[in-house]
Formats: C-alpha cells, sequence, structure tokens
C-alpha cells in the first residue's frame, strides 16, 4: 500500500494499561533510565541521590494508580511522578550542598554558595555591561571538566536517599487531585 494513502486511513488501536510490573521496568532496565538521569543530573550538583528498591516499588505502583484514576497517559506518567519526587532537592542541592561542606570544614556556609554561578561582567563606559566572552568561554570549559571530573570520580558531597515513605508522602497531593474534565459537559 502506498505510504501517503496508508497514512490517511483512520486506524485506532487500543492498548492494555501498563502494570506495576511495567512501570518498574520503565524505571530499571534501560541503560540510561530515568532514575538514573535523575541521579546525573544531581550529581552535577555535587547531590549523591539514592532510590531504595521499596521506592521504586511505590513509584511504580503509584503510576499505575493514577493511570488507572486519573488519565491513562502511560510510561509518561513516571516523567511527572520522577519530577515531583525531585523538586525540592533540585532547587536545594546547592544550598545541601553548601551545608555539607561547610559541616565538614567545621565551618558556617559561605556566602559565596548564595551567588549565583554565572558570566564574568565587566564595566564599561556608561554603565552598559559587556559579557567577555574569552572569559566566558574559559569558564564554560572549566565547569564542563569539573562536571565530567565529579561524574567520573562520583565525589558527592550530599546524599539524598528517597524510600517508599518519601515517595507517599511526597505524591499523596497527587493522587487526590481529579481529573474534573470527566464531569465537564
Amino acid at each position: 500500500m502506498m505510504a501517503e494513502l496508508q497514512g490517511r486511513l483512520p486506524i485506532r488501536v487500543e492498548l492494555k494499561g501498563l502494570k506495576a510490573a511495567d512501570f518498574e521496568r520503565v524505571l530499571t532496565q534501560p541503560e540510561y533510565n530515568m532514575v538514573y538521569q535523575q541521579q546525573r543530573l544531581l550529581a552535577c550538583d555535587g547531590v549523591e541521590l539514592v532510590f531504595t528498591p521499596d521506592a521504586i516499588s511505590e513509584i511504580a505502583r503509584l503510576a499505575e494508580q493514577m493511570n488507572n484514576e486519573v488519565e491513562n497517559i502511560g510510561a509518561r506518567r513516571l516523567h511527572t511522578v520522577l519530577e515531583r519526587l525531585v523538586e525540592d532537592i533540585s532547587f536545594e542541592a546547592p544550598d545541601k550542598v553548601a551545608e555539607a561542606e561547610a559541616k565538614a570544614a567545621g565551618a558556617a556556609p559561605s556566602a559565596a554558595a548564595d551567588k549565583p554561578h554565572g558570566a564574568s561582567i565587566a564595566h564599561q563606559g556608561k554603565g552598559m555591561a559587556q559579557f567577555r566572552t574569552d572569559s566566558l568561554e574559559a569558564e564554560a570549559a572549566a565547569t564542563t571538566e569539573a562536571v565530567h571530573e565529579q561524574l567520573e570520580s562520583h565525589v558527592y558531597h550530599y546524599r539524598h536517599v528517597i524510600d517508599a515513605q518519601a515517595v507517599q508522602d511526597k505524591l499523596a497531593e497527587m493522587l487526590k487531585e481529579q481529573d474534573l474534565s470527566k464531569y465537564i459537559l
């Protein structure tokens, strides 16, 4: 059949919803699975993110439950669930790492930890700021190299563990949310 014609035929296929075991496989079996991606993302900030086996099982169970109760969006549900689980530590990571480093050094957290990492700016003339590209390129190269070294050497400054109880606590609100669109006429 010609591809142009085949694309115009209205074909609908209904699939069975994923079960908790399927969600668990999606979370753990691919080489660069979603859990691994979140761990690597936070490792860039020096945070070791650990999911316990019971947390993985609980995430899978709750994802199945949400798909059954709200809207069945398949494995895409896992992205929403994991995003909700790590949102707090994602935003608090620099502060937690600074606190852990200060505790290890025996001092109070430095004010430098509160400053955002950014480009160096040179003020010229009438108060206008001009980015120095050479400095930016050197800073980016150094940052990229430092991140790669940290990932390879697994130097972590803070450890964050997600267990089944943390999953239940964080996702309880998501379970309460109902899909109101089914009530709208």
